[in-house]
């Protein structure tokens, strides 16, 4: 049988708990030992705590069995009375809410998250869960809102080299198919011109940058056979210094 309710996760050697809802108390408390035992977990004070103490120093207690069904709503209110009269010294926040998201942590908690994460391995997926998942994902449409907040995250973020030569390594090779390559040449007549101040980093990031034998190959077959417009004339001159 199912049993949801409140419960509370207790240090049995100073008392400090850590309260919570769930609509499966066991199948809950399974989870909180497996993200304490792969440092999946959240919650940083809960986290530290059981670094320091131990899995065997906490236990799981039920403090609220409620009948089903239940809403999510009257699970968060009684957690509330819950939360208000224990003051849990584990839980980030005395507030209860329906939902994790929205919530912001500081900036001491992010780094102890990080730190605690740093050089532990992350959630490796199986090639059949990646291919799923790309399969999943592909043609999906994002709306203009979507594409807004996706543009706004990525900015002004930097990459490190190690990043960057990862990308690199990834891509390098890779064969496009011709509709590929057809909706990367679409997507880039439908852009902008870069502006003066674009095209002036573009270019003190490329000058003096050697070229392989390889790459001038690659241009010039590239650019043969193609129309001298009046535009490319003047940039062959402007780089020859004529």
């Amino acid at each position: 049988m199912t049993l949801c309710g409140i419960y509370q996760i207790r240090n049995t050697v100073n008392g400090h708990q850590y309260i919570g809802q769930s609509v499966d108390l066991a199948l809950r408390w399974s989870q909180h030992k497996w993200d304490m035992r792969h440092a999946g977990n959240h919650n940083p004070h809960l986290w530290a705590a059981w670094q320091k103490y131990g899995e065997a120093a906490f236990i799981f207690e039920a403090l609220a069995v409620l009948a089903q069904p239940v809403t999510k709503r009257e699970l968060t209110d009684l957690e509330q009375d819950y939360v208000d009269f224990f003051r849990p010294a584990y839980n980030i926040r005395r507030e209860c809410v329906e939902s994790q998201r929205g919530t912001r942590r500081s900036a001491e908690d992010c780094a102890k998250m990080s730190a605690a994460r740093r050089g532990k391995p992350g959630h490796i997926q199986t090639p059949d869960a990646i291919a799923k998942a790309a399969a999943a994902n592909r043609g999906k449409k994002r709306t203009p809102a979507q594409r807004a907040r996706m543009s706004e995250a990525d900015k002004g973020r930097r990459l490190s080299g190690e990043h960057r030569a990862k990308i690199g390594d990834a891509i390098r090779g890779k064969r496009r198919s011709s509709e590929t390559r057809a909706r990367m040449s679409a997507g880039q007549r439908r852009r902008a011109p870069p502006s003066p101040e674009t095209r002036a980093k573009i270019s003190a990031a490329l000058k003096g940058r050697p070229l392989s034998s390889e790459t001038r190959a690659k241009m010039s077959a590239a650019w043969r056979d193609k129309p001298w417009t009046a535009a490319r004339r003047n940039a062959s001159r402007r780089a020859h210094g004529d």
